[in-house]
């Protein structure tokens, strides 16, 4: 296995990554992802109403919507009409002979077929096939496409489809006390409508006592293995003798991401994301997802393994690159592995062209939130304020500062959102989503 990794920290730069993995027992790229100051790589991210900004979702305060005309039954019906149809335009003609008709060869065996032929009355030669094929695409095909397919998510959490949503998470909570206050600033005035928080980090505590003070607030875990700072440093929670693979020299989290892969075990991970969950848990947490910082958990097949194992003991949704983002990055299983588990997570995830942030912080958001696709989105930032101690802790005090500025502060961000009718949701709708469906799927119901 081979990684090319670069990396740039200074006091006055932007923390770049930029990582190559390579499997090399055949030589074929398997992971590759470029990273901005940090950002927690989706490899596998004031509503409206004021319910949906508390964190009580739709779903909570009038339960799932049933299923139109018949539910299950009528849907399963509609896919096999489809499907019906489908089969129908692929079969051909032989000897000039209506497609359905009984004594063409290609259906002459089939039951199905002779249902069909007599259903539909028969055919004649005169008619033309594309005709017929016409004819039963417009009569099925509409009511097949509506009454076959599964519910989106924006369905299954109780809006209407076609519906856009949008998380807005704050990572890096209890990295420092700067970004605890302009998370909790942007959370309570701003935009922000969930926050993910960093248990081994030395400011973890100042966020239990507001989360626990702010019962309606959606908090996840920033599940961390690294420690990217020159300086301002972490280490594990759970017992080091558990970990050894996860710590440098210094005694502290490795710098990097490949260095982690490098050095430690995916099990040690798993241990180390385990004991964070717990303790988050123990301290009164009421924690609503998982991501992983810097994307440790989501870069490499066998530590995405572990993201899994940790998602379904807690059962908690996580955080998950696009399907597009995933395919590019040799991981076009992983969303599906994920959802065979009930693991819920957002239809898409912003990240492919973090680097271009820092360059325009503001417009570069308009932009990207002007043209967000229907379904659930998850976006993050990194709230900061150019304090002292931001700038002494990292060189991307001013990007961090600029994403406080914009989903707090900015009136034509939030107008932008108004005008195109993006509703901003946290975390807990899609958790309650999750623990109802997979409830039931135990309970058989």
């Amino acid at each position: 296995m081979v990684w090319s990794t670069d990396y740039t920290d200074s006091t006055d730069g932007v923390e770049v990554w930029s990582t190559d993995y390579t499997d090399s027992t055949d030589g074929v790229e398997v992971w590759s992802t470029d990273c901005t100051d940090s950002t927690d790589c989706g490899g596998a991210t004031g509503s409206t109403d004021g319910w949906r900004q508390s964190g009580e979702s739709k779903v909570a305060r009038e339960g799932a919507p049933p299923p139109a005309l018949g539910g299950q039954f009528i849907r399963r019906l509609g896919t096999r009409l489809f499907n019906l149809t489908e089969s129908v335009k692929s079969v051909k003609s032989v000897d000039g002979r209506c497609p359905i008709h009984p004594r063409n060869p290609w259906i002459r065996e089939s039951f199905r077929w002779r249902v069909v032929f007599r259903l539909f009355g028969g055919c004649r030669v005169r008619y033309p096939v594309v005709m017929l094929n016409r004819w039963m695409v417009l009569l099925w095909l509409p009511w097949a496409l509506a009454l076959g397919a599964e519910p989106t998510l924006v369905e299954r959490l109780g809006y209407p489809a076609g519906s856009r949503l949008l998380i807005i998470n704050g990572d890096d909570a209890g990295m420092c006390h700067t970004a605890n206050v302009a998370t909790i600033e942007s959370m309570e005035k701003g935009l922000m409508t969930s926050a993910t928080i960093m248990v081994p980090c030395p400011w973890f505590g100042e966020m239990v006592r507001y989360a626990k003070a702010h019962p309606d607030k959606d908090f996840g875990l920033h599940l961390c293995q690294t420690s990217e700072w020159q300086v301002y440093r972490w280490g594990p929670v759970a017992p080091r003798a558990e970990v050894p693979g996860l710590i440098d020299p210094d005694g502290y989290f490795w710098h990097e991401v490949p260095q982690v892969y490098a050095s430690a075990k995916p099990e040690e991970a798993y241990i180390e994301s385990r004991a964070q969950v717990k303790k988050a848990l123990a301290a009164g947490i009421d924690v609503t997802h998982l991501d992983s910082h810097m994307g440790t958990l989501q870069l490499h097949p066998a530590y995405v393994e572990q993201y899994l194992k940790l998602a379904v003991e807690f059962d908690l949704p996580v955080r998950m690159a696009s399907q597009a983002t995933l395919e590019k990055n040799n991981g076009g299983s992983i969303r599906a592995a994920f959802a065979a588990q009930g693991i819920v997570f957002p239809d898409d995830f912003i990240y492919e062209d973090l680097k271009d942030e820092p360059r325009d912080v503001k417009g570069y958001w308009m932009r990207k939130l002007s043209a967000l696709k229907p379904g659930v989105t998850e976006l993050f930032i990194h709230a900061g304020q150019p304090t002292e101690e931001l700038k002494a802790v990292t060189g991307s005090w001013r990007t961090r500062s600029e994403e406080f500025e914009v989903f707090t502060k900015d009136s034509e961000m939030r107008a932008l959102l108004e005008r195109e009718k993006v509703v901003r949701i946290g975390w807990r709708p899609l958790r309650e989503l999750q623990r109802r469906d997979r409830a039931a799927k135990q309970t058989g119901k």
